[in-house]
Order: structure tokens, then C-alpha cells, then sequence
């Protein structure tokens, strides 16, 4: 009998698929929770309540709040809305990576002359190269989830199938409906990837060899540490991107009074700035009503 070490040596593929499909099943309905609130839906009225901080002020409903919400309108399954599309995306962008990672990795292997900057700075760029090209094919399939979640605010049904959503996007939008809101979710990416490497380098570069711990430690916590930070900067745009998917479609959530009709990302991003409106969804549990 094969013993679980054994089985993701043989066959890494499937484990990694599987994996990765678990973990985003599980994880949807949270994200479709955050998603509705980074589009601006509110069904439930805030509450008087506190934050963190002990402060009054009306408090909208916490995530689980939210679900129930949702449960009760649609059912328990109401929460997966989308997730097909969600589970086959993430799969795609994690395959693309890894497949494109070790493609690179072969044809540009490592010069044992190069120094730690040079190093680094091809590391990166690889990097860079193989985050576009997986987050750009696998677009449609993050478009589609979020189109498919924001139904539920009109009870529409056009992108619950495959085959009507994908001919609803080209006839009303092109081909370049099937990319909206990519490019500011590339650039939250890339610069949370940039971020986090450039502060993971600088750390060993110069000042692991001070401290008296284990230097993987240093640099695990490291990471974990930069990708919050960064996560917290590149949020607004993340907020822009989720809103830009489904900018232009014919669904309620995408029109007055629900939503702007925004000409571009930058417009978006303008737009909820004067409304300060870009931290939607930041937080799903204290979440102060503005």
C-alpha cells in the first residue's frame, strides 16, 4: 500500500490538482462573499456595533453574516455559484505555472559564474514571465466566475452555462470581454511577487548572516510578513480588477445605480477613490459602513 509520501512522488500532477481544487471548493464561498462586497452589494442593513478598537459605529454584516444571507435566498449550493469555473481556473493558472516554470528552468539553466544580483535579477524575471502568461490565459475563467457570482444580485442566468456565457461575452463585448479587470489584477500580482522576492533577497543578501537563527526561519517569516504588507498596498487594485470583470455586462450588478459605467481601469480606480470605496471587502468581519 502506498503511504502518502509515495503517492505525491508518483504522481504529482494529480495530487496538485486535487489539492488545489479542494482548497479552492472550500475556500468559494468566502470569496464570493468578498467578491459581492468588492462590487459594492449590501442587502443587509448595517448595525449599530464596535470594532476592533471598542468604537461605536454601524457595522455591516460579518462574512458569516453574509452567507447566511445568501443561504437564505438561494440555498446552501447558492454558495457555490461559480465555482466550477473557479475550481478549473485555479488548476489552469497552477498547471501553466509549474509546466512554463520547468520549461524555463531547462532552457536557461544556471551559469555557476553568475553572481547573487544577476542571479536574482533572471530569477525574477522568469518569474514575472511565468505569472503573466498563467494569470493572462486563465482570465476568461476568473471573468466567468465573477460574472456567474454577480448574477445573484439580478437572479439572471446567462453565464451559468458554459456555452451561453462564453457566447454572451462575445457577441455584447469581443474577445476582449473575456480579458476585463486584467490588468489591474496582473499588477497587483506582479508587484506582491516583486515585493515579496525583492525583501526575501535583500534578507539573505545582507542581513541574515548577522543573526544568529536558522536562516530559513528568518526567510519564511520574512515572506509571510512582505505578502501581507503587500497584499494591503496592492488591495485597492485587486478591488479595481474584481469591478472591471464585470464592468460592461448586462447583468444588474454591472449597471446604474449599481454600478458606474467605467471607460477604463484607471477610471474605476478614480472613481471608488473619490468614493473612498477601494478598502471593499478588506476586512470581512469588522466591516464599518461608510
Amino acid at each position: 500500500m502506498e503511504t502518502i509520501e509515495n503517492i505525491y512522488d508518483n504522481h504529482p500532477v494529480c495530487c496538485r490538482i486535487g489539492t488545489t481544487s479542494v482548497r479552492t471548493l472550500f475556500s468559494h464561498p468566502f470569496s464570493f462573499v468578498k467578491f459581492l462586497i468588492q462590487i459594492g452589494h449590501e442587502p443587509v442593513a448595517p448595525n449599530p456595533g464596535k470594532t476592533y478598537l471598542l468604537r461605536r459605529t454601524m457595522l455591516h454584516p460579518n462574512v458569516f453574516r453574509y452567507m447566511g444571507h445568501i443561504r437564505s435566498v438561494d440555498g446552501t449550493l447558492g454558495l457555490f455559484r461559480g465555482v466550477g469555473y473557479s475550481v478549473v481556473g485555479s488548476v489552469m493558472v497552477q498547471e501553466i505555472e509549474a509546466g512554463l516554470s520547468a520549461g524555463l528552468t531547462k532552457a536557461l539553466p544556471n551559469d555557476p559564474n553568475e553572481g547573487r544580483v544577476a542571479k536574482f535579477a533572471r530569477s525574477l524575471a522568469t518569474d514575472t514571465v511565468v505569472r503573466v502568461v498563467a494569470v493572462t490565459a486563465a482570465q476568461p475563467l476568473y471573468v466567468l466566475t465573477l460574472r456567474s457570482c454577480a448574477q445573484f444580485v439580478g437572479r439572471e442566468v446567462v453565464y451559468s452555462n458554459p456555452l451561453s456565457a462564453l457566447r454572451e461575452i462575445y457577441q455584447t463585448e469581443g474577445i476582449l470581454g473575456f480579458f476585463a479587470g486584467l490588468i489591474p489584477r496582473l499588477l497587483a500580482d506582479l508587484f506582491t511577487l516583486y515585493l515579496v522576492r525583492v525583501v526575501a533577497f535583500s534578507f539573505e543578501k545582507f542581513l541574515v548572516r548577522e543573526l544568529t537563527v536558522e536562516p530559513r526561519d528568518v526567510l519564511k517569516y520574512t515572506g509571510l510578513c512582505s505578502n501581507m504588507c503587500a497584499s494591503m498596498v496592492t488591495y485597492p487594485l485587486v478591488v479595481v480588477g474584481s469591478n472591471m470583470a464585470i464592468s460592461g455586462a448586462r447583468l444588474v450588478a454591472a449597471r446604474p445605480p449599481n454600478m458606474v459605467s467605467y471607460t477604463s481601469w484607471v477610471n474605476c480606480l478614480c472613481s471608488l477613490k473619490e468614493l473612498n470605496q477601494l478598502k471593499r471587502g478588506n476586512s470581512l468581519f469588522f466591516r464599518e459602513a461608510i
